[in-house]
């Protein structure tokens, strides 16, 4: 009896290990050849909002994420939202990764190096840094300077690391020519600089996902191509989600069914409930967008043709959260999305 238990709790261990491998190097199983477009790759929507722990508003009303970034990518996440915010002290200036006016307690230099860390040790993988400047008119000088340093660093990087660990983009990229590579996606323009590695995101819309991608971030870069895009961030209450899984699914089918060349598609499972900064509650959006999503998702795995996307998403790798405890289901989305593939 008692070696019958060992067995079948080195079975259960075999099991379990099984599955943490699969999400820390689930591209390992797909071939070369596929379209990173066609790809269905999980997203974590402000990444880096499991820093927010110093006040308890902060961190029950302005959390998206509990899992640091290390538990996201061994879990599976490919896609990592950077909101980097520029910190006047003249000559030690540097950017910060901030949730709109909420400082995230890391440097944007750290955040971009850990993930490129991640890829390097793991070369079946590769990993998209989505980038979106956080705060600041457009014409405000904070915001120019930041956005400034921000185009000087990333060139910086890749100086530094090289074409061996930054991927330089095309619409019609393929698996096997970004594993071991980090892949940039701006969605603010760098006026004056050439990033011609850099995906640029032209007429960025939250809800009607009119725009496209474009090499090099400048606007008339080469190399275009149709971008889907979702963002309804916000609904005001239960009755009302239905806004919210009618967008997801408007972009997810127009994607579906777009016939150019090499579409791509950033559809998001996130937001919040409420109508205002006083009722941020983003788990209990998650409690109805998450499970939405994973149906959604389960309706397509074993298909095969495209996929989703990058689905980005709230509370990855959770099953509950909140002072008001609403399960999240971000375990099981982040295996649904996997399983598309």
């Amino acid at each position: 009896m008692l070696k019958l238990f060992k067995l079948s709790l080195a079975a259960l261990l075999l099991t379990f290990t099984s599955f943490l491998s699969e999400g820390k190097n689930w591209m390992a199983g797909l071939p070369d050849s596929t379209l990173v477009c066609n790809m269905t790759i999980p997203g974590t929507h402000d990444t880096f909002t499991y820093q927010l722990d110093y006040e308890f508003v902060t961190k029950y009303w302005w959390r998206t994420q509990t899992a640091d970034v290390a538990k996201q990518f061994d879990i599976g996440i490919r896609c990592f939202d950077f909101r980097p915010h520029y910190v006047d002290k003249g000559k030690d200036s540097y950017l910060q990764i901030y949730h709109n006016r909420r400082n995230c307690q890391i440097s944007f230099d750290e955040a971009f190096r850990s993930v490129v860390g991640f890829v390097t040790d793991n070369p079946s993988e590769f990993a998209i840094v989505y980038l979106n400047y956080e705060t600041g008119d457009n014409d405000s000088a904070q915001k120019k300077a930041g956005k400034e340093m921000l185009a000087r660093m990333l060139l910086g990087y890749l100086d530094e690391y090289g074409p061996e660990s930054i991927a330089f983009f095309r619409p019609d990229l393929t698996l096997g020519e970004v594993r071991h590579k980090v892949l940039i996606v701006c969605r603010d323009n760098y006026e004056g600089f050439d990033l011609p590695f850099a995906a640029f995101i032209n007429n960025w819309d939250d809800f009607s996902g009119n725009g496209y991608l474009t090499t090099g971030g400048k606007k008339d870069g080469p190399g275009a191509c149709v971008l889907y895009s979702q963002d309804l961030y916000a609904v005001y209450d239960w009755d009302h989600f239905h806004e919210k899984s009618d967008a997801f699914d408007g972009c997810a089918r127009a994607f579906l069914a777009d016939g150019t060349a090499f579409p791509w598609c950033i559809n998001n499972a996130s937001g919040f409930m409420g109508h205002s900064e006083k009722t941020l509650n983003y788990n209990e959006f998650a409690y109805k967008s998450n499970p939405y999503v994973i149906e959604y998702a389960r309706r397509m795995s074993g298909k095969g043709g495209r996929g989703l996307g990058i689905v980005m998403m709230d509370f990855a790798g959770e099953t509950e959260f909140g002072l008001v405890k609403y399960q999240v289901f971000g375990d099981k989305l982040v295996e649904a999305l996997i399983a598309v593939n």
